[in-house]
């Protein structure tokens, strides 16, 4: 139960990270459900989405949240709705759908199929004379304790 937990939030602060610039509405709604997801009540997160369905067109972090709390709750139609949703809107990273909250649908046939259509846009959304990129490995930073690891990285 720690691990996903520990999955859950690394997730949310994934979607903190990389949350795109949203409309006032659609962030007043994704910082409320934030709020509300970070105390544990995924409840309550699908009933403030649910209030303001219609309100705002949302942003995939929005959608992506929703669907979270949805799967947790085992309301898994409305979580495949949300994903689906938030694939359309530009949600393309399988970490974000891989790396925890997530696990209730894991075993329903409909997963794999959303991993698949995530791919096969992902993947038509580069020219094809793009090569793959090469991960190049990097020496550890050397840490003399002059600089702040913040800084430093």
């Amino acid at each position: 139960m720690r691990n996903s937990t520990l999955s859950i939030c690394v997730t949310t602060l994934v979607l903190l990270v990389s949350q795109p610039t949203l409309a006032a509405t659609d962030k007043t709604i994704y910082n409320k459900m934030v709020s509300l997801y970070r105390k544990g009540n995924c409840k309550k997160v699908t009933q403030a989405f649910e209030t303001a369905a219609g309100k705002a067109p949302f942003q995939w972090n929005t959608l992506n949240l929703a669907a979270v709390c949805y799967a947790q709750t085992g309301k898994k139609k409305q979580a495949f709705q949300r994903l689906e949703e938030a694939v359309e809107r530009g949600m393309l990273d399988r970490v974000l759908v891989e790396s925890g909250g997530f696990e209730p649908l894991y075993n329903d046939t409909r997963w794999q199929r959303l991993l698949a259509r995530m791919d096969k846009i992902r993947k038509g959304a580069f020219p094809k004379t793009w090569k793959e990129l090469t991960v190049i490995p990097l020496p550890p930073p050397k840490l003399t304790g002059k600089m702040p690891l913040e800084t430093a990285l």
